[in-house]
């Protein structure tokens, strides 16, 4: 399968790269025909998974249940409550405010 996406993928470049004389415009032929080629990937890909749940409904709940146990759960956080909590500003702030005013008044009027 990935040898196929490869294969599209160097084809394409090669088309976009071809010189045309009528002036057709590759760019846009290519995208269009790299949409289509997606979309009806998408379906034959989903026509397989619908057939393949069809066919053996068991093994399909067993692959949708261990594909639910491997994804990670959406309140896994790094974060401790001690992270979350805002940072502290009522006294100690004023407090240090004041001992820098009042080093600073030291150092300027030094005692005698």
């Amino acid at each position: 399968m990935f040898f196929l996406f490869r294969c599209v993928f160097w084809l394409g470049i090669v088309f976009y790269h071809m010189p045309w004389s009528d002036g057709a415009r590759p760019a846009q032929d290519a995208r269009a025909a790299l949409s289509d080629l997606g979309v009806s990937a998408a379906k034959s890909l989903a026509d397989q998974a619908q057939a393949a749940c069809v066919k053996a409904p068991r093994d399909c709940l067993a692959a949708a249940a261990k594909l639910g146990a491997d994804a990670p759960s959406p309140s896994r956080s790094s974060l401790r409550d001690d992270d979350k909590r805002p940072e502290w500003r009522g006294a100690a702030q004023k407090q240090t405010q004041t001992q820098t005013q009042t080093q600073i008044n030291l150092r300027s009027h030094p005692a005698k």
